[in-house]
């Protein structure tokens, strides 16, 4: 195996008592990219007395835990003050190394395609100052550079840069590790590349987003760096899209399969359910339709003192005998009519006449006066 001289540091600043946090982090990317050109260590603060002998023999196995224990171990200092803290350890204790990198405790690494697209490449031109992040700046609307916390590597003169600022300002507790480290390099006056990272590689993780330009996405083609991974089983289902070599395309390929296949379906399916709509809607207006139509009446009583003969839509004549129609539909109302004349059933109303009488035949069978030789209006 080839003997290489460090060049890359990374580095975790992490609760003390993250026991099976640190755990989980040695077992999955750690494990996975052990290269000797590498160096993973986990900074912690100050331990608790009683607490101290477990942190001791987890170091004693592993080797890789760093003690501040002039900071106080709590979340707020680990996400601001402590990352300054870290660099200004490596840089005082002589931890060369050509790039030195941060990370949270909830976010993976993908250190072989990160290695090959970011750290390779400039090792060739010896010499670059180089910031390498997801830039949040336009968030925050500040007038610097300000790299995302979750993941972001500096070349040793910035670390240099950055540790020698730092004293000159007092210990800013409200900003956040990205914020922090961007505030002293612009005071430092560092000159440096940036490097951005896009959302497609350093983003936060959602196992339901498909989109990988977004913010929070799942694990898709180019993914990197990972970040939220609050859950050690989040961690571990993030962990397991990737392999020795990075990233595992098969698995990828194979979950975007099932996706186009399971949208294909949905939209089947929502063609099939507007079918079976547009013909329940069709089946509910012909059925009133024909619900309606067998109740409407089309003849008129045109002959003074004698009904016609009534007929409905069907063709069919209503039933009677003697000329006497006696149970003719009218919508929801009767007709009667017998010999010489023509009543309205008792409690029906003119308006449930069908259209095709109009009022002035209605009348004209009620009121016409019928010079029969008896003088009887009827």
């Amino acid at each position: 195996m080839e003997v290489r001289p460090p060049i890359w540091m990374i580095f975790i600043p992490i609760n003390a008592m993250s026991i099976g946090r640190r755990a989980i982090i040695r077992n999955t990317w750690q494990a996975m990219y052990h290269r000797n050109f590498l160096t993973f260590r986990f900074f912690v603060g100050r331990v608790e007395p009683r607490y101290e002998r477990f942190i001791e023999y987890e170091n004693t196995q592993h080797g890789d835990i760093i003690s501040l224990p002039w900071i106080d171990d709590t979340p707020a200092v680990v996400n601001s003050i402590k990352p300054a803290e870290c660099f200004e350890y490596i840089y005082n204790n002589n931890m060369y190394h050509t790039f030195v990198s941060k990370l949270d405790d909830d976010a993976f690494l993908n250190v072989p395609e990160f290695w090959r697209d970011y750290l390779g490449p400039r090792l060739e031109t010896p010499g670059g100052s180089y910031l390498i992040a997801k830039n949040v700046t336009p968030s925050l609307h500040v007038p610097y550079l300000v790299p995302g916390g979750q993941f972001y590597t500096l070349t040793w003169d910035l670390v240099q840069s950055l540790v020698e600022e730092y004293p000159r300002h007092p210990r800013l507790e409200y900003m956040e590790a990205g914020p922090h480290t961007g505030f002293l390099l612009s005071q430092a006056g560092a000159e440096f590349e940036f490097v951005g990272l896009e959302n497609d590689v350093a983003f936060d993780y959602d196992s339901r987003g498909t989109n990988s330009g977004a913010w929070s996405h799942r694990i898709m083609d180019g993914a990197m760096n990972p970040h939220k991974l609050e859950t050690d089983a989040q961690y571990l289902e993030a962990a397991s899209y990737f392999n020795e070599e990075g990233l595992d395309m098969e698995r990828i390929r194979v979950e975007e399969e099932e996706e186009e296949r399971r949208v294909q379906s949905q939209v089947v399916d929502s063609g099939r359910q507007s079918q079976v709509d547009t013909g329940r809607q069709a089946q509910v207006g012909t059925g009133r339709q024909a619900q309606a139509d067998p109740g409407r009446v089309q003849g008129v009583v045109d002959t003074p003192g004698r009904p016609q003969q009534v007929k409905s839509e069907s063709g069919q004549g209503p039933q009677g005998d003697n000329g006497r129609v006696t149970h003719a539909q009218v919508d929801s109302g009767r007709v009667q009519v017998v010999p010489g004349r023509v009543q309205l059933d008792s409690g029906r109303t003119q308006p449930q006449v069908d259209s095709g009488r109009t009022q002035a035949q209605v009348d004209s069978g009620r009121n016409h006066a019928v010079d029969n030789g008896r003088g009887a209006i009827v």
